[in-house]
């Protein structure tokens, strides 16, 4: 087929134009995917991209192709872009306005209208409803057209808006909502150009463009979108950074109210009108500012009277560069930190920190550091109380001590002056009376030793430490039953005093001639039992000496017990548990 002059400029004319289209979309599509984050906002804008690339490489192959078989197969492929390019400028357009993407059954009825026309595309010549005429270098539309791209331009309508209307929602200072809102209007472009074509190609308006008429919507969208991309490489709208700049503002836990030199309220963020009164900013029952800055509030709930407006303006005294003034809000019951911020010359920031939590953490500690320091009170009172338990102890110690010592020692030498009385010889007599005053220097050595320590003489040998209490005229006997084993100091203790008890008792109540003392070292406890053969008693009144034994076996965990047979004479009997055994010693 030969084409005149005319023909060919024209065709060369479409044929380069659309291979410059699909070449600059191509070199788009590698920059956003190698820049970008990997996200599904990205791929939503390739898919965008490269449905154009196929629509306007098809044209391409199209224009320059002289056979009518294989240009329809161009065609066919061609209205894989246009066709499910609507829904992919739809799907975009979601999550650039925040949206999450469609589910499953969402996906199916989104899906019905490009498959159902591309199918009808390709089925065309079986029932000729979508091109009724389709020959070399003349076309005509169908029934099926009209309403294809009826439902088409709704997709791309809806996506545009929701374009248009994010670029126009921008919170950023005037100079960058300019560019943004100028370049997001270039996105609508295409939409009044295919419009014109289709109208020029049903009805007779004439052809206003200079060249050849044909089909410029993939070109013109090519150039709407390189211009929408322009503000996302600047102002990072299409998340070459991990997330826009919009989305991090919308989503910020900090509240932040921006204004203008006119004191007028440029921009709330979400998070401040989350903490604003439910009614709206003219209710002023449920906020309390701390401080002395009253204006504050008029400056939230009254910013229409222009007294209030001019107090506000004293209070609102933009600090210099770098400076900030922060104080504490209390508002609905959250503790607000809000500090105010000069951003620019002609722009100022209050910045609000909700520190409910911080303050609630911090009203805890001051509760537990009062607790505390109640116990810390009752601590010392119960420390002054023990305090005065040990030297309750120490003295009652010291008395029984004074008693044990003094109280056996005093027997004994009256034992031994009655003996000296009895004594007609001289030399008799001297040796009772030294061995009474050899005692009592004994004792009072012994006495001094146990002020001292508290009472604690020194015992290695039990049975021996026993057998050194013995006196005349009682005759003591004293018997180990079991291996012999080494007792622990207060168990020791504990013994010697109640045997020394038995003998004090035995000689100045009982007037008893001999006192059997029986040690008996079992496997877990150990036993004394001391037994003399005087006169007995008929009731037993436990005197200090019997409580003080009495003490010293129950701290042990032992138990003891006092009393007389019928046929006269009296007894002790302990028992305790061995907490540590030691070695055998012999």
């Amino acid at each position: 087929m030969t084409f005149t002059p005319e023909q060919a400029v024209g065709k060369l004319t479409i044929a380069t134009s659309n291979m410059v289209a699909a070449t600059c979309m191509l070199i788009l599509a590698l920059f956003f995917y190698y820049r970008s984050q990997k996200t599904p906002l990205l791929y939503a804008y390739l898919s965008i991209l490269g449905l154009l690339i196929l629509w306007t490489g098809s044209k391409v192959v199209k224009t320059v192709t002289p056979n009518v078989t294989l240009r329809w197969s161009c065609v066919v492929i061609q209205y894989v872009g246009v066709q499910f390019l609507g829904l992919s400028i739809f799907i975009f357009a979601l999550l650039y306005a925040g949206y999450s993407l469609p589910k499953k059954e969402q996906w199916a009825f989104l899906l019905i209208h490009p498959i159902i026309s591309f199918l009808a595309v390709a089925t065309n010549p079986l029932h000729y409803g979508f091109y009724s005429v389709f020959e070399y270098g003349r076309t005509r539309f169908g029934w099926i057209f009209l309403p294809s791209q009826f439902i088409l331009y709704g997709y791309i309508l809806a996506g545009m808006i929701l374009l248009v209307r994010r670029s126009f929602d921008t919170r950023f200072h005037a100079k960058k909502k300019i560019i943004c809102r100028l370049f997001a209007s270039c996105a609508l472009v295409p939409l009044f150009i295919n419009f014109y074509y289709i109208t020029f190609k049903l009805t007779d308006i004439p052809w206003i463009f200079p060249f050849r008429p044909f089909d410029v919507t993939p070109i013109a969208m090519a150039i709407s979108i390189t211009f929408f991309a322009i503000p996302a490489s600047i102002y990072r709208f299409l998340d070459i950074v991990p997330l826009s700049r919009q989305h991090v503002y919308d989503h910020l836990k900090q509240g932040i109210i921006w204004l203008n030199p006119s004191l007028d309220v440029v921009s709330i963020n979400p998070a401040v009108k989350n903490w604003l009164p439910s009614s709206g900013l003219k209710d002023t029952k449920e906020v309390a500012f701390e401080g002395s800055f009253e204006t504050m509030t008029s400056f939230f709930f009254r910013q229409d009277q222009e007294k209030n407006r001019q107090e506000l303006w004293q209070w609102v005294r933009l600090p210099s560069a770098g400076e900030t003034v922060s104080f504490r809000t209390v508002c609905r019951d959250r503790h607000l930190k809000w500090r105010k911020m000069r951003i620019e010359k002609d722009l100022t920031a209050i910045v609000f920190i909700d520190i409910t939590e911080m303050v609630g953490m911090q009203e805890q500690l001051e509760a537990s550091q009062k607790e505390l320091e109640a116990m810390g009170e009752q601590l010392e009172n119960l420390a002054k109380k023990e305090k005065e338990l040990a030297v309750f102890r120490a003295r009652s110690l010291v008395s029984q001590n004074v008693h044990d010592f003094m109280g056996h020692s005093l027997t004994v030498v009256m034992g031994k002056l009655e003996l000296a009385l009895l004594e007609k010889e001289g030399k008799a007599l001297d040796q009772c009376l030294s061995e009474g005053k050899e005692l009592l220097l004994n004792n009072l050595s012994d006495l001094q030793d146990s002020l001292c320590q508290q009472g604690s003489p020194p015992v290695s040998n039990l049975e021996e430490a026993i057998l050194s209490l013995a006196t005349s005229p009682l005759q003591l006997e004293v018997r180990c039953q079991g291996t012999p084993y080494v007792l622990e100091a207060e168990q020791n203790e504990a013994v010697y005093r109640l045997c020394r008890e038995a003998i004090t008792n035995a000689i100045r109540h009982g007037n008893a001639k001999t006192l059997h003392i029986f040690l008996r070292y079992q496997q877990h406890q150990f036993e004394v039992y001391a037994i003399d053969d005087g006169g007995g008693c008929t009731h037993v009144t436990e005197s200090l000496g019997l409580k003080g034994i009495r003490e010293r076996i129950e701290v042990l965990g032992g138990r003891i017990s006092f009393g007389s047979g019928e046929g006269g004479g009296f007894h002790i009997y302990g028992e305790f548990p061995l907490t540590i055994p030691s070695p055998s010693c012999s």
